[in-house]
């Protein structure tokens, strides 16, 4: 599914009684057939975003669009599945879970190889008739995805889905959701606290502050370790990165203003300097161009169109690609 599955026009919303609104999205399209993750803070409009995309709310100004049209709640809501961080299950097998949205909309044709299908993909097939409340919470969490996906829903909304798993329910969710879009061509919506999750997840990141988004973001999130256990030199797997001070956590950011490209090795204080090759290159916002560079690990830098005409190179070549030890920030 390509194109626009959501448009908003001079979005906003704001809650009864509060003088400033909660949501203040401006002009903002999200495309189908990828993943979309939106980062932010408690209190960032991550809920009231969810909330207006799964037609639960209205704007208050301006316009929603959904596949090119105002959207019909009682019919559009079909084609939306959610995942809440905290989905409620009923006090039942995980099977009859699995199977609640099917009986509701009496679709049982086939019912049984559906539910069979999706509790295989999600590591479930084992624990279908066990009480779904008595299992563990990624595995509640993964039921609740299985009881979403066996809808065939074109959207798929998720909220902090892997905030309160175990690491072998995460990977089991993302790359479910990975595997979803690329194979249903869906289009799946995150919003999360996690940047590593939204790096891992891939497709377009926009960060939320104060009901805002912006698609400045954080551009290179590398996972990995602290060699020795201590800070200062970072291991992905790929590359060594030098990281100022000595703070531990198992990935580091950096943005994509803060990295140099040269044709030349920089013979200056920078600590970090690698040579790779140009994979991309794209428009981002403010007219600057994205250039992918890949140099063990995949790293994009944003420059002006003249500061590129002046590198003079192109896709397939290779380059320096450099940035300070201070300009990376631990995610604990």
């Amino acid at each position: 599914m390509k194109g626009s599955v959501y448009q908003l026009k001079g979005v906003s919303y704001t809650y009864e009684g509060s003088g400033a609104p909660a949501l203040d999205m401006g002009e903002l399209s999200i495309r189908g057939g990828e993943v979309t993750v939106f980062t932010g803070p408690n209190g960032s409009g991550k809920s009231t975003l969810l909330a207006l995309l799964s037609l639960d709310i209205t704007p208050t100004k301006g316009e929603l669009l959904l596949f090119g049209e105002r959207p019909v709640p009682s019919r559009h809501r079909r084609r939306i599945g959610i995942l809440d961080q905290h989905p409620y299950l009923f006090d039942t097998t995980v099977r009859a879970n699995v199977e609640w949205g099917l009986r509701a909309r009496k679709m049982v044709d086939g019912m049984d190889g559906q539910v069979g299908e999706v509790l295989d993909a999600l590591g479930l097939s084992s624990y279908a008739e066990r009480r779904a409340r008595k299992l563990s919470g990624g595995e509640m969490q993964r039921v609740a995805l299985a009881r979403t996906l066996v809808l065939n829903p074109d959207i798929l909304l998720l909220d902090e889905p892997t905030a309160h798993v175990d690491a072998s329910s995460r990977e089991r969710i993302e790359s479910i959701v990975m595997e979803w879009v690329s194979r249903e061509g869906g289009t799946a919506i995150v919003t999360t606290h996690d940047l590593a999750l939204a790096h891992r997840l891939g497709g377009s990141a926009y960060r939320l502050q104060d009901g805002r988004a912006s698609q400045t973001g954080v551009d290179n999130v590398f996972m990995g370790h602290f060699v020795g256990g201590v800070g200062g030199l970072f291991d992905t797997g790929h590359i060594k990165i030098n990281v100022a001070g000595k703070r531990l956590g198992e990935a580091v950011t950096l943005r994509a203003e803060e990295v140099i490209l040269s044709t030349h090795h920089l013979e200056s204080s920078v600590r970090n300097n690698l040579y790779g090759v140009i994979t991309d290159v794209s428009l981002g916002d403010g007219g600057l161009l994205m250039v992918t560079v890949d140099c063990g690990e995949r790293i994009v830098a944003s420059i002006t169109p003249s500061g590129w005409a002046d590198l003079g190179v192109s896709v397939g070549e290779r380059v320096y690609v450099s940035f300070k030890a201070s300009a990376l920030r631990v995610i604990e």
